[in-house]
C-alpha cells in the first residue's frame, strides 16, 4: 500500500471512528487498531498531510482530529448504497405493515428514524409533509451547543421550503447526499435524500442528521425505502 492509498484508508478509518465515538481521533488509537506494523510517527505524518489537504482538522481542545466537510465529501465518493444494512435491520423494515400505503410509508419512516438514530422526513406530492425522529437529532452531542440548536430549529421551521428546493434538484430514483453549504437545512447538518413515487405522487424521502452521521447506513436505508415502495 503506497502513501496515497494509506492516506485514503486513514481518512475512511478516521471518519468511521469519529461517527462511532463523536470524539476526535488520535494517531495512537489508529495505530493500535488498524496499523500495528507502522509507527505512530508515520500515521501522524499522514494525518498532517490530510490536514494540509483540508480533509481533517484539529479541534482546539484536543490532540485528535475530526473530518472536515471536504473530508466527508471525499469519504462519500468511495461509498455505495448497496450492502450497508444488516439482515435484522432489513427484517424490521420488511415487517412494517398498515392498511394503506401512506400510513405504511409513515410507519417505515418511523422505523428508519429508530434504526438510524436520526430524523426522517417524507413529502407526499409536495404539499403534505411528515417528519419523525427530531428528538434523535437533539440527543446527538453536537446539539449541546446553542448554535447547532438554533440552526436546526430554524431548519425545522422551514422544512417545507428545504424539501421543495431539493425536489427541484433531483431526478426520480436518484439518491443524493447533501452536506455543508450544499444542504438547504444548514451547514451543520447532512441529509441523505431520494426522490421517489408514492401512491402515484412525486415524493421525497430523506434522513437528516449532524455532519457526523453514519452515511453508510443512511444510504442503505434510503435505498431500501425505495425498494419497499414497489
Amino acid at each position: 500500500m503506497n502513501s496515497v492509498e494509506r492516506q485514503d484508508n486513514l481518512l475512511k478509518i478516521l471518519v468511521e471512528e469519529y461517527v462511532d465515538s463523536a470524539s476526535p481521533v488520535g494517531s495512537g488509537l489508529i495505530v493500535s487498531k488498524y496499523f500495528k506494523d507502522l509507527s505512530s510517527a508515520t500515521i501522524r505524518n499522514d494525518m498532517a498531510e490530510l490536514e494540509k489537504q483540508g480533509l481533517i482538522c484539529q479541534p482546539h481542545t484536543s490532540a485528535g482530529r475530526i473530518p472536515t466537510v471536504s473530508g466527508y465529501r471525499k469519504y462519500l465518493n468511495s461509498l455505495s448504497t448497496s450492502g450497508n444494512l444488516t439482515k435484522s435491520e432489513m427484517n424490521k423494515l420488511d415487517r412494517v405493515e398498515s392498511e394503506n400505503l401512506k400510513t405504511r410509508t409513515k410507519n417505515i419512516a418511523r422505523m428508519i428514524a429508530k434504526i438510524s438514530d436520526s430524523a426522517v422526513f417524507v413529502s407526499f406530492g409536495g404539499d403534505e409533509f411528515f417528519y419523525t425522529g427530531i428528538s434523535n437529532l437533539f440527543r446527538q452531542p453536537e446539539f449541546s451547543e446553542m448554535d447547532y440548536l438554533h440552526t436546526m430549529s430554524e431548519a425545522i421551521d422551514h422544512m417545507d421550503e428545504a424539501i421543495n428546493l431539493m425536489s427541484g434538484q433531483l431526478e426520480i430514483g436518484e439518491i443524493q447526499t447533501l452536506i455543508g453549504q450544499d444542504n438547504p437545512f444548514g451547514a451543520v447538518t447532512s441529509v441523505v435524500v431520494s426522490k421517489c413515487e408514492i401512491d402515484g405522487q412525486i415524493s421525497l424521502m430523506g434522513i437528516l442528521g449532524p455532519n457526523r452521521m453514519d452515511y453508510r447506513k443512511c444510504l442503505g436505508l434510503v435505498e431500501y425505502f425505495s425498494k419497499l415502495l414497489h
